[in-house]
């Protein structure tokens, strides 16, 4: 396969799944103003983001976690996102191959649009 269609398969698989991941992020930061008070959006954004970097596997290994923190890496959507970019980025990993985790970041994505719409609806009303 010639480098330049490399490249441009590259960037569609990569583009796809990080907006796929960037819109469950921007879904879980949405939720955040619609369960407090404007005041502490900022304080309950760093609460979503901050245990996702550390706890996805980006900074230390999830093998290397005690078993209790490991469990609970299985309910933060930034960790199968890693686990798919790894993926690509190491061995050209296909969506045949990552189908799952995408398929989670998917329910990710649908859950927390679920439940801030619900919310959101019991406060305009």
């Amino acid at each position: 396969m010639p480098r330049s269609a490399m490249k441009v398969v590259f960037a569609i698989k990569v583009g796809n799944l990080g907006i796929a991941y960037f819109l469950v992020q921007i879904r879980l930061l949405l939720l955040a103003p619609v369960i407090t008070a404007i005041l502490a959006d900022t304080v309950v954004q760093v609460v979503f983001i901050i245990p996702n970097i550390l706890l996805s596997g980006f900074i230390f290994p999830i093998a290397n976690m005690p078993k209790a923190i490991q469990f609970v890496t299985y309910f933060l959507p930034m960790r199968y996102f890693l686990k798919i970019i790894r993926g690509i980025f190491m061995r050209g990993a296909g969506f045949s191959q990552h189908w799952d985790e995408a398929l989670i970041l998917l329910l990710w994505g649908v859950i927390v649009i679920s439940i801030a719409s619900l919310r959101l609806k019991k406060r305009l009303v």
